[in-house]
């Protein structure tokens, strides 16, 4: 696992992310830091927790640090898992802060069913979050390995994750959106003959 330095899981609020994070940690013999965003939430002060308004205004700025702190973590040679619900600005900043690192870039899906009872039971998340975020998190977004946390057991998902790495799947993920991001007009010529 240590050829693979972040493990990124990335699905919308109450999809299990934090649960497979904890379990990537059971399973990996090498020692990983979970990082989540919602601890990076805790760090802003409750007026912008609690105003959507001055939250929004400053997100983009407190997720490229998010992503650039994780960078500095395996900088210094630790292994993480992170846990995020990716904006697709953020999925772009991503990219070039991750330039040259191994990323294994994870799509958690769960059936919006399940994510709507998972709310309600939770309690501690703002009823309409998973479907609201639904339609924009996985926009754009290509995995390496993709997982349903409604299909399956968190112990399965993990197994999934692991399984991947340890039969020699490599992270591709984050070059190939580099690359289609960075090959200009690329719509342009793909409909031209």
């Amino acid at each position: 696992m240590d050829d693979i330095p972040i493990i990124y899981l990335n699905g919308v609020t109450s999809a299990g992310k934090t649960t497979l994070a904890k379990g990537l940690q059971h399973e990996i013999e090498a020692v990983i830091l979970h990082v989540g965003i919602d601890a990076f939430i805790e760090m802003l002060p409750e007026a912008v927790q609690n105003d959507r308004q001055l939250y929004v205004e400053n997100f983009s700025k407190f997720e490229s640090g998010f992503h650039a702190s994780i960078a500095a973590l395996v900088a210094q040679s630790n292994n993480v898992v992170v846990d995020h619900v990716m904006s697709p600005e953020g999925l772009d900043a991503a990219i070039g802060i991750f330039s040259g690192l191994d990323v294994l870039f994870v799509g958690v899906h769960c059936s919006l069913e399940e994510l709507e009872r998972r709310e309600v039971e939770r309690g501690d998340r703002r009823i309409g979050q998973a479907r609201e975020q639904l339609e924009k998190i996985h926009k754009n977004a290509i995995y390496d390995i993709e997982i349903d946390t409604s299909a399956l057991s968190p112990e399965l998902c993990v197994q999934q994750i692991v399984d991947y790495v340890r039969c020699g799947g490599k992270p591709i993920a984050f070059d190939r959106m580099r690359q289609q991001r960075d090959t200009p007009n690329r719509g342009a010529r793909s409909g031209s003959n």
